[in-house]
Formats: C-alpha cells, sequence, structure tokens
C-alpha cells in the first residue's frame, strides 16, 4: 500500500523495498511490464492528438502551404511570415495591424 510522504518513515520506507523485492511482487511487476510494452497508447495519443488539429486554422489564408504565424487584428486573416512581410512592405498592412 502507498504511505503518504508526510507519514513516510526509514522503517516504513524499508519494508517497502522488502516488500518490492519478493518474488512474487518481481513477478507482478514483470508481468504489468509485459502488459505495458503491447500497449500503443503513444500512438493512440499522436493520433487523437492530430485528429483534434484544426489544420485549416493553422495555414495562412493567403499561402496556405505556410503556417499562419500571424492574424490581422479584428479579423480572422491568418498570415505567414512571408505574407505579412510581403504585405508590410508594400504598405498593404502595417505589423502594428497584426497579431502574432
Amino acid at each position: 500500500m502507498p504511505v503518504p510522504h508526510k507519514q513516510l518513515t526509514a522503517e516504513k520506507l524499508a519494508a517497502a523495498i522488502t516488500e518490492a523485492l519478493k518474488p512474487t511482487s518481481l513477478e507482478r511487476a514483470k508481468e504489468l511490464a509485459a502488459k505495458i510494452s503491447e500497449e500503443k497508447g503513444t500512438d493512440f495519443g499522436a493520433q487523437s492528438f492530430h485528429q483534434t488539429l484544426e489544420v485549416d486554422k493553422l495555414r495562412c489564408s493567403l499561402l496556405p502551404e505556410r503556417t499562419a504565424v500571424w492574424r490581422v487584428k479584428r479579423t480572422q486573416i491568418r498570415l505567414s511570415a512571408l505574407a505579412a512581410y510581403t504585405l508590410a512592405e508594400k504598405d498593404i498592412v502595417s505589423f502594428t495591424d497584426l497579431k502574432p
């Protein structure tokens, strides 16, 4: 059984280590390790993460093959660094009008 850290003493720690080193505990740990190694938790986690991403909201509105890093304030226009720089160079947009 777990021991709350405020109640942990040297004797309780020694008893827990002794219990963990018993053959039955070691065998149970091996069984648990085998089950864990068969799981695909990281694969499922990554798949779930990618499924929840709204990829279109990450794209530049002008250059969809590029990732948006700016948004024009008070709009939903998303711009990549290249698009923002190009528009700023042409005085079409000011960097003060952009939000990261």
